[in-house]
């Protein structure tokens, strides 16, 4: 019920057409998912076990997927990252190997304590059930929509989209109404979410069942919860973080963080609603002191003789600059207040950056400042102010607009010799007497002060700013979009390369020398340090976060040893991406200490400091090797560890020398201090040793700067000495975008992975996450798109069911009557022996005709000697195994179904269609590509694969299939079809063009008409260029190789061929054309031997053995073939487009004229029918009686021989009744076969030898 309402507001909030479709196809999927799911529960195909004796298996695969967060359901986004997992776990699956695929339950953190505790609060103001105070503008919201509703109107997509979003937000302000969108109706549920165990007890195994659903290959029994509810996995954590701290890893001081002043604790990744990434930005804080005898009179009362001065607190990234200073800038519209600090008197900023300093020891209370007075930013200008290290003993506060509140102090400082908007600004207010009037600054403020040379930089000189905004022509400050491009141009580049040429570190680099002056600045007093967020992070209490100086135990991950011993792991690991390496190499570089702790939440305490709770990214960085052996520890389905497992150990008994024991191979059996069973513990041992070290873990992007960096970290610290146990590759991808756009539940463009499944299948849905994308870049999942690949599937299986001659019966029926008699029957037998049933094939695998029915063997061949056809399709199939194989290999899952499925789809089409008349398709070959298609497309639709390759292999499972080995692939035969194909659909285009051009018409009077339909078509083919073609060719390669492996540009190329005396000037019109295909059939291959004037099979053969295909394909009566042998007259003779060249022919059609005969069967007791068919003049009786086959049905088809008979007197026996004992009587036989044929059209009768023997023949079948 609660999945079929979110269906509908998904659909009514995105627009899509809610018609009612036929679900015929997704329920059939739907019921073989269930039936194939069951199964392998049934055979407990996916729980896998270490050997009972130690055993160093180099033939392991693990894979694993961050535990997703327990705080809702699982949506479409979760999906598609650990949708990379599924299909790696199943390709390696057919590789051979033993593979392992655990999924854990992550509750640890702040959400689920910050719902449930907002869940109590409203509780206890609103009362059970809760009546909310409803808002003004929310009433009249759902006033405006129920009119809507009643008149049954919406003008608009983007007026429906926004009703839904203005409904959605409205529900979702409280926690009560967040647990009904989560489809949670029933009060006194969504009352026990309070207790924050709830949720861990409510939501992992319904997260378990839906993944169930998806088909997932995951061994469920070493499933779990963190937290300490879990005390396993707490002792686990407990013994993690012993050894960091034993190892120095873990310190405790004072650290600027991340930090929410409403949770009154750091705000790490995983506890933020937005701004994951975001970290601490440093400042250099320029205090501006304003000269004593104008201090603003709101501010006069609070000075006192103990005020260290009055300072505009300018925030800047670039104190080296200081030495350019000419004023100080504020925006007039934005408020700033005055506060008093410990140490460096009365500063004045905005609001938001004095909360900031008050988290960092500015003020005398922790989070507390006194706002002492409050002024616009206009009521400060033309205040004198003493600038550090300026040039200038006073500046002035000026105005200026583009100032953001939400950035820095508010305060900003001016350096326009190298700042393009203080230079801009500058000028305008030198410029604008309307603009100083405005805000009363005298022109003794600003007129004497000039840009200060104080950075040299090539090639703008020492004045960069100036220089290049008259460079760009940049008028004003209002030339936002050239100021920009302005900076961008110069601001790293003068840090970089820029020389200060000023002041105490003259002649030193500015990257050298911003150090060396910010220390000086705060060593004496004019400047100190200040940091806040690089960007907003709010907080899951909906907080936003400040940075905050406190002390904490963190994570030392600057520590430079570790660090490079984090390096070394990651060169030795496969990441599968360029960017991906790049940003945990950029991650590597940057990070520094981590808060590992925190004193709200849900977790692990610290075991040393137990007023601490251990964070969520840091209890969260080598769990991985808890699954090996939490099988043992925890009983099934036991995810909060409340059941013993098998090895029957209490969570007590977990010491750290147990511990050890377990995951360290070099520490003795501790037998004085543990009473467990030493095999019991060598059990635990050889189930972690066997199955580690991770072989894939898979996650998004947004997990590069934290989880998986810190995963590194970690596995470095605790297996120092074993790198054997250190991850092997991690794959990061992209976020998963809906429709185009991004994933909302506001907007309603929202899928939970139920939704996707009950909307597209299990398998539909897998397909269209594996054709989403596979890079680092976010990747879209298209509605349109998953429909359209759930009709594939289906199509699919009833083209197999056809091919194999499966009664299409209702198997749910058999099924329940099966149960019915036979309550115990196992999904073996209740779906795999109807299949024995249904499919007329022995399960032998000999090569004998007892394997095929006689039905199948009237409508295919069976023989083992295959045709040019069947040996083109042989080689699809094959090199079909060799590209999937290695797209899977490298993780690229578009590829895969772009070779796997997509690709070979295709080269089945093209052998049915090449084998659809005269030739027959071999059931073997057939049968081969349906057992590879299955495997290869198996680890992304399962599903589906499993219930077609027990078509082929009753009482199996496609889950113990084997990789398909790939024979021999031969690249010409499958460029021959390939470009017997194109040609195909290049003469199509041709014929098209032939059949719609108007003739006739040039009289007055007489309408164009279109050419009567062809009848013939002739094809000239080349076998090589013609002698200006091969001079372009040889003078191209020599360019290309000349030139670096690079041709010149068009028009380069144009001048280089222009008038050269190899090329005649008649096909001067041909020769920018053929040059510009001939360029690019070199870049697109980067190899000259492209245009090598010879192709990999024989043109001419492959077009003359396939004319009774083209011919099919262009729908005429008969094809003749003329080989070229380049001579330019003759090619010019038979080109009235373009030249011939190897590879591409030209087709011109015709029409000639026929009469219409009857071909009519006098055997008695058949079902023979009377067929119309053309004759033209010179056609022989070879080619009659093919075009009878061709036309005729099926049993013509397949007819071993057809006899043919004209009448002695056609006139006389046409109008006498057939003799049913004498049917030939009258009739003479065709002898020859070779014997030509004439036409009379004027009296519509053919002519034999002169002999006109009428329009009526007679064919018998044998």
């Amino acid at each position: 019920m609660a999945t079929s309402k979110v269906s509908t507001a998904v659909n009514a909030a995105s627009g899509v057409s809610t018609e009612k479709r036929s679900t015929v196809k997704l329920d059939t999927i739907r019921d073989i998912e269930k039936k194939m799911q069951k199964l392998w529960a049934d055979l407990k195909i996916f729980e896998v076990d270490a050997p009972g004796h130690p055993t160093k298996n180099p033939n392991t695969y693990l894979v694993t997927f961050p535990y997703p967060y327990m705080n809702g359901r699982l949506h479409l986004g979760h999906t598609f990252s650990l949708s990379k997992c599924e299909f790696a776990v199943g390709f390696q699956r057919l590789r051979g190997k033993h593979c392992l695929f655990p999924f854990g339950f992550h509750c640890t953190g702040m959400p689920i304590r910050a719902a449930a505790d907002k869940l109590k609060r409203e509780l206890e103001d609103f009362g059970f059930p809760p009546k909310f105070p409803i808002d003004t503008n929310e009433e009249n919201e759902e006033e405006k929509a129920a009119t809507t509703s009643e008149s049954s109107k919406v003008d608009n997509k983007s007026k429906s989209k926004k009703g839904k979003a203005t409904a959605k937000s409205g529900g979702e302000k409280y926690q009560w109404q967040i647990m009904r969108s989560l489809g949670i109706d029933d009060d006194d549920e969504i009352r026990r979410f309070a207790d924050p165990q709830y949720w861990i007890s409510y939501f992992p195994p319904r997260g378990k069942r839906d993944l169930e659903m998806m088909g997932l290959k995951v061994d469920w029994r070493r499933s779990f919860v963190t937290t300490d509810i879990n005390p396993f996995y707490d002792s686990f954590v407990r013994w993690q973080f012993h050894h960091l701290k034993e190892g120095g890893k873990i310190q405790f001081g004072k650290r600027y963080t991340i930090y929410s002043p409403k949770d009154d604790q750091p705000c790490m990744d995983h506890d933020r609603s937005s701004g994951e990434g975001v970290a601490p930005q440093e400042y250099t804080l320029i205090k501006l002191r304003i000269h004593d005898d104008h201090i603003p009179e709101k501010l006069k009362s609070h000075v006192t003789s103990s005020t260290t001065g009055v300072y505009l607190a300018a925030a800047t990234l670039r104190p080296e600059t200081m030495y350019g200073q000419t004023n100080c800038w504020l925006h007039p519209d934005i408020r700033y207040i005055a506060f008093e600090t410990r140490s460096h008197g009365i500063l004045i900023c905005t609001r938001r950056a004095a909360r900031n300093m008050a988290y960092q020891e500015y003020t005398a209370a922790s989070g507390q400042y006194t706002v002492l007075a409050e002024f616009l930013g206009s009521e400060l200008f033309g205040l004198p102010l003493h600038a550090p290290l300026s040039h200038y003993e006073t500046v002035y506060v000026l105005p200026m607009m583009t100032i953001k509140e939400d950035k820095g102090t508010g305060v900003v400082t001016s350096v326009p010799s190298d700042s393009p908007d203080d230079y801009a600004a500058l000028m305008d207010i030198k410029n604008k007497v309307n603009l100083r009037d405005k805000y009363n600054i005298k022109e003794s403020m600003v007129l004497p002060y000039d840009p200060v040379p104080i950075i040299e930089l090539e090639p703008y000189g020492r004045l960069a700013a100036p220089a290049i905004c008259s460079q760009m022509k940049i008028q004003s400050q209002n030339d936002r979009d050239k100021l920009l491009e302005a900076k961008e141009k110069i601001y790293t580049k003068s840090f970089y390369d820029g020389i200060l040429v000023v002041g105490k570190y003259a002649n030193t680099k500015v990257c050298d020398a911003k150090k060396l002056v910010r220390d000086d600045l705060i060593t004496n007093g004019q400047a100190c340090a200040y940091y806040e967020p690089e960007g907003k992070v709010m907080s899951r209490s909906n907080d936003e976060c400040v940075v905050a100086l406190v002390d904490q135990w963190f994570l030392d991950y600057g520590n430079e040893k570790w660090k490079q011993e984090a390096k070394h792991a990651l060169d030795k690991m496969n990441v599968y991406h360029t960017e991906t390496r790049n940003q945990f190499d950029a991650v590597l570089g940057w990070l520094h200490e981590h808060a590992c702790s925190r004193s709200y939440g849900l977790g692990t305490k610290l075991p040393w400091d137990e007023q601490y709770l251990i964070e969520s990214l840091s209890d969260s960085t080598i769990y991985m090797a808890y699954y090996t052996v939490a099988h043992l520890l925890q009983a099934r389905d036991s995810f909060s560890g409340e059941k013993l497992g098998p090895a029957n150990i209490l969570p007590s008994q977990l010491t750290i020398a147990v511990w050890d024991y377990i995951f360290f191979s070099d520490k003795p059996y501790p037998s004085s201090t543990t009473d467990i069973p030493h095999a019991t513990l060598d059990h635990l041992r050889n189930e972690f040793q066997y199955w580690y070290p991770v072989d894939l873990r898979s996650s998004g992007k947004d997990l590069i700067p934290n989880h998986l960096t810190y995963s590194i970290y970690n596995h470095t610290a605790i297996w120092p000495n074993n790198p054997e146990f250190w991850p092997r590759s991690f794959r990061a991808n992209g976020h998963l975008l809906l429709n185009s756009e991004k994933m909302s539940k506001s907007t309603g463009n929202f899928l939970t992975l139920v939704q996707a499944i009950e909307k597209f299948s299990a398998d539909g849905m897998r397909l269209t996450l594996a054709d989403a994308g596979d890079s680092i870049e976010d990747a879209n999942f298209e509605e349109e798109m998953a429909q359209a690949q759930l009709l594939r599937l289906y199509t699919f299986i009833e083209w197999v069911k056809e091919i194999l001659n499966i009664d299409p019966v209702n198997t749910e029926e058999e099924n329940d009557s099966k149960h019915a008699s036979e309550e115990n029957s196992t999904m073996v037998s209740s779906v795999i022996n109807w299949v024995k049933d249904k499919l007329h094939l022995s399960t032998s695998s000999d090569n004998t005709d007892g394997e095929f029915t006689k039905q199948q063997k009237s409508h295919y061949r069976t023989d083992t000697k295959y045709n040019y056809y069947d040996l083109v399709f042989e080689s699809e199939i094959n090199r079909a195994i060799q590209l999937t194989q290695e797209s899977y290999e490298k993780m690229l899952y578009k590829d895969v179904l772009k070779y796997g499925f997509f690709q070979l789809q295709i080269a089945r089409d093209n052998y049915r269609e090449l084998c659809s008349e005269s030739e027959q398709m071999n059931l073997r070959l057939i049968k081969r590509f349906i057992e590879v298609q299955a495997i290869l497309l198996s680890p992304i639709c399962p599903h589906v694969c499993d219930y077609v390759y027990q078509f082929l292999h009753p009482g199996t499972t496609i889950m113990n299939a084997k990789w398909p080995t790939a024979g021999k692939v031969d690249q010409s035969l499958i460029d021959s079809c390939d470009y017997l194909m194109n040609t195909a659909h290049d003469f199509r285009l041709r014929l098209k063009s032939y059949s719609t051009q108007q003739v006739g018409g040039k009289s007055k009077g007489v309408k164009p008409q279109p050419p009567l339909p062809p009848t013939h078509a002739a094809i000239h083919v080349a076998r090589s260029y013609p002698s200006w073609q091969t001079f372009v060719i040889n003078e191209l390669k020599k360019m290309y190789l000349a030139n670096n492996h690079s041709l010149p540009d068009s028009k380069q190329l144009a001048v280089h061929f222009k008038d050269r005396p190899e090329i005649d000037k008649k096909y001067q019109k041909k020769l920018m054309p053929f040059v510009i295909y001939s360029k690019d059939l070199l870049e697109k291959s980067r190899n000259v031997s492209s245009l090598d004037q010879h192709l990999s099979f024989d043109e001419y053969q492959v077009l003359q053995f396939n004319q009774d295909y083209l011919r099919r394909a262009l729908n005429v009566e008969q094809i003749e073939i003329h080989l070229t042998d380049g001579n330019d007259n003759e090619t010019a003779a038979v080109s009235t487009v373009e030249d011939i060249i190897p590879g591409k022919p030209l087709v011109h059609f015709r029409h000639e004229a026929s009469v219409t005969i009857r071909l009519i069967n006098c055997q008695p007791y058949t079902p023979n029918f009377e067929w119309s068919l053309p004759i033209m003049n010179g056609d022989t009786i070879e080619q009659l009686e093919l075009r009878l086959r061709r036309n005729g049905d099926r049993q013509l088809k397949l007819s071993k021989t057809i006899r043919l008979f004209y009448y002695q007197n056609w006139e006389f026996y046409t109008r006498s009744i057939p003799s049913m004992e004498t049917p030939l009587k009258g009739l003479v036989e065709f002898q020859n076969k070779d014997q030509i044929l004439q036409i009379d059209s004027i009296h519509g009768t053919v002519v034999v030898d002169e002999q006109d023997i009428g329009n009526i023949l007679v064919y018998l079948v044998e």
